[in-house]
């Protein structure tokens, strides 16, 4: 009889190694800034010009400026200076730690909040907050690069979306169709413009025919790149004691509108003109200038 073969144990320690790897993490990015303003100019991101308000029974046009502000204060202040809206998260998985990386956004990534919206108004019509008003805001058809990623960072957002808004009381719809829009967001700057056609609204009262304009435009902070302008490279090369040459190069990534300047020195005096203004497609270099014990000469931008 042969001997029995022992028992093979380096699939059961694979098999361990296999279960002890880490899952990926959400990681969540709070829309938040440190400043809002609206689209059209007169100082109200939410506006809803033809519902009654209840205290006096009569027409009391609702309009709100940027959040955030205090429903329950008897005049909202002013543009906000701090504001949160929501989150977006994400998974991290796959996301390289080291170069440049962009992540598709999908509408499941967002959590919109913009219940202060919703108690300001149940407050203007004389609802208790008791029954729970909320808003719902959903994304659809999102398209555009989404979110990019430095090193593994965060640092920009670009996408663009169909918005929803849906009224809520107590988990249920309080317009029988969602107000809709759009969404565009470039660089961390959200811009709302939902101003559809009016919807009945079927709480605190059955009211019908009820506009509505949601304008707010905010920049989330962490996800607005700074962009460092690309500067032109100047060097002055003498062609004979009386003239000199000043080359002008940009790198590829220029843009902006540009000028040539001297001054006789640098106090604090204006600077003249050297030729007309320049983009980096259209510089013309060399420039050939003067000698002059006494002169300086700059490259100013003039416009982004």
């Amino acid at each position: 009889m042969k001997p029995a073969r022992p028992a093979v144990l380096v699939p059961l320690f694979f098999t361990a190694i296999l279960s002890n790897s880490s899952p990926a993490a959400p990681v969540e990015i709070p829309l938040t800034g440190s400043g809002a303003s609206e689209t059209n100019g007169n100082g109200h991101a939410f506006v809803v010009p033809n519902i009654k308000g209840n205290p006096a029974g009569g027409f009391i046009p609702l309009d709100y400026p940027p959040i955030p502000f205090d429903p329950a204060a008897p005049t909202p202040p002013g543009p906000a200076e701090i504001f949160n809206f929501g989150s977006l998260t994400y998974d991290d998985a796959g996301i390289p730690a080291s170069g440049s990386f962009v992540l598709p956004v999908t509408p499941s990534m967002f959590d919109f909040d913009f219940k202060v919206y919703s108690e300001a108004f149940a407050i203007e019509v004389g609802t208790d907050l008791s029954f729970n008003p909320d808003t719902v805001v959903t994304l659809e058809n999102i398209t555009g690069p989404g979110l990019t990623f430095e090193d593994g960072t965060p640092v920009r957002l670009d996408f663009t979306a169909d918005v929803t808004w849906q009224p809520m009381v107590e988990g249920f719809n309080n317009t029988i169709d969602p107000y809709t829009g759009n969404l565009s967001v470039v660089n961390g700057t959200f811009t709302f413009d939902l101003s559809d056609d009016p919807e009945t609204w079927v709480f605190p009262v059955f009211v019908s025919d009820v506009e509505f304009e949601f304008d707010l435009i905010a920049t989330v902070d962490s996800l607005e790149q700074v962009i460092v302008p690309a500067l032109p490279k100047v060097v002055i090369a003498a062609d004979s004691p009386t003239q000199a040459s000043i080359f002008i190069t940009f790198p590829p990534e220029s843009s902006g509108t540009f000028q040539l300047e001297s001054s006789p020195d640098l106090s604090n005096g204006p600077w003249d003109l050297v030729g007309g203004s320049f983009t980096p497609e259209t510089v013309t270099s060399p420039v050939t200038v003067p000698i002059d014990g006494a002169a300086f000469y700059r490259v100013r931008q003039i416009n982004p």
